[in-house]
């Protein structure tokens, strides 16, 4: 019993003995079952009959110890964790149906609308319209983006054998300068040949060829 002064340990025992800690006696000896503080006691401080007269005032009709203040203040944490759960779950369940029904309560909306009010109708169609064009431009974009991208695959593609042809002065035809014109290296001569080849492919936007 630590903590509990010695002259009130013989009134504290049956608290204990309860499952109260010494935490909760030394609350019950400074607070009321209300929560309220005690303002005065009829016998001295330091007393076993001080200590009784406030414990006392902790005992149920049959002379049983209350719940003591540890075990209450779990109770209510563990309540109010279930009633947060069940409220998340309850919204989650909630926001689930409405992302559900969304769609045909907004359709039965507009078809109300429509029936109402001619001006509706129209402004109505006319989003509608301008709905559908917005996802056919989405999707031409996307279409776009992909033919880019391969466009831009095959030319890589294309680049490379054109420097491996260059490399290896791959090519069918040499052409031979007059006699009076100053030689030209058959290497410089296959990477024009080369390079020539692919502008003239991607100008044509035609596949991959073997050089």
């Amino acid at each position: 019993m630590i903590n509990i002064p010695a002259w009130a340990r013989p009134t504290a025992q049956r608290f204990l003995d309860a499952g109260w800690h010494v935490s909760d006696v030394l609350h019950a000896l400074d607070t009321r079952p209300d929560g309220s503080e005690w303002t005065y006691t009829p016998h001295r401080h330091g007393t076993p009959q001080w200590a009784v007269y406030r414990l006392s005032v902790w005992l149920d009709g049959f002379g049983q110890p209350y719940p003591p203040r540890s075990q209450v203040l779990a109770e209510q944490v563990a309540r109010q964790d279930a009633e947060q759960q069940h409220d998340r779950q309850r919204w989650a369940e909630l926001r689930a149906a409405r992302l559900h029904d969304v769609e045909p309560a907004a359709r039965r909306a507009r078809e109300m609308l429509a029936a109402a009010s001619l001006r509706a109708a129209s402004q109505i169609r006319r989003r509608e319209v301008q709905g559908q064009a917005r996802r056919s431009q989405a999707g031409a974009s996307e279409d776009q983006s992909a033919r880019d991208r391969e466009a831009r695959m095959r030319w890589e593609l294309l680049d490379e054998q054109a420097q491996a042809a260059i490399r290896a002065g791959a090519v069918t035809e040499v052409w031979m300068p007059p006699a009076d014109e100053e030689p030209i290296d058959p290497r410089t001569l296959a990477r024009e040949r080369a390079l020539a080849k692919a502008r003239r492919e991607k100008r044509n936007g035609s596949g991959v060829r073997d050089c």
